[in-house]
């Protein structure tokens, strides 16, 4: 037997397949061995199964520990989860942060810390701001059935009319270079590296106010994130608004709103996700963050 060593499977894709190495590896039959750590692109190009996996960062040698998935023929890592979190979750001082003259998001509740840095998923709510580390192209938003579980489609907390996954290059609506703006801006605050702003079908742009909109399931919704119409402000957390078609917000249908809550809930008071209808009126309790319906952020770079 040759006496060169190969210290992973990828070097040495023939001991993979025939399960020289034993484990995982030998009970594959014509592919290859599942990587200890890779980009986006290396994780979704090998049989690594859905879960927490070590995502390998820009520079080819740092990394985070994060979970996992496939959808739509690309890669993606989980950023931020909210289970049973509180009413007024989008005020808590670890939620965010000032920068740049309004409000940006801040990491909060993670694990570990540097190159096994994740969220961390015994907490209620976390998210992971991973700045210019990944240059992330597309992000998503889903629900989930519980808080770990590693699954973007389909949703398994609520969904009100297949509305969820949400994918920003899929789902954002607006004229000339508004769509584009909005995306740009979504992407570069869910890095940590954007103040707030707002979105919606009949805006007036500014630096801050995009007219674009979520269209999906023949609706259209704003968002609304740590900003209203341009003026900072904590009140306002949306991801989709609860109006269509308006700058009038009322309940969240995905996202957060006031810091009472209650049964029933001041007016306008929102923890919701998975709800996707145009209304004034309150929405449906089954459409509250919980344990069971769990709200859950998605990147990629591929």
């Amino acid at each position: 037997m040759s006496s060169l060593w190969y210290p992973h499977v990828k070097q040495a894709p023939l001991q993979g397949l025939t399960g020289m190495w034993g484990g995982n590896s030998s009970n594959l039959v014509g592919g290859a061995a599942p990587i200890e750590q890779g980009t986006i692109q290396e994780l979704y190009d090998a049989p690594n199964e859905p879960g927490i996996q070590t995502v390998v960062l820009n520079n080819g040698s740092n990394t985070k520990r994060l979970n996992f998935d496939r959808y739509n023929s690309k890669g993606w890592v989980e950023i931020m989860f909210c289970a049973g979190v509180p009413w007024g979750w989008q005020q808590n001082v670890n939620f965010y942060k000032s920068y740049d003259g309004g409000y940006a998001l801040e990491s909060m509740n993670t694990s570990g810390s540097g190159d096994t840095q994740g969220l961390d998923y015994s907490q209620v709510g976390g998210q992971l701001m991973l700045g210019s580390t990944i240059t992330t192209s597309d992000i998503l938003f889903t629900s989930k059935s519980s808080a770990s579980l590693a699954q973007i489609n389909p949703a398994t907390g609520e969904n009100q009319n297949s509305a969820l996954p949400l994918r920003v290059s899929a789902s954002i609506g607006g004229a000339g270079t508004q769509q584009s703006a909005s995306k740009t801006a979504m992407l570069a605050y869910f890095r940590g590296t954007r103040r707030g702003f707002t979105f919606y079908q009949t805006a007036t742009p500014s630096s801050d106010v995009f007219s674009s909109y979520w269209s999906k399931g023949g609706q259209s919704f704003g968002a609304l994130l740590h900003d209203r119409d341009g003026g900072a402000q904590l009140d306002h957390w949306f991801i989709a608004s609860g109006m269509t078609n308006s700058g009038g917000t009322y309940w969240a249908n995905i996202g957060f709103r006031g810091s009472t809550g209650g049964n029933p809930a001041p007016p306008y008071d929102s923890k919701f996700v998975g709800s996707w209808e145009s209304s004034s009126s309150p929405k449906n309790g089954m459409y509250e963050m919980g344990s069971d319906n769990v709200f859950s952020v998605w990147v990629t770079d591929m």
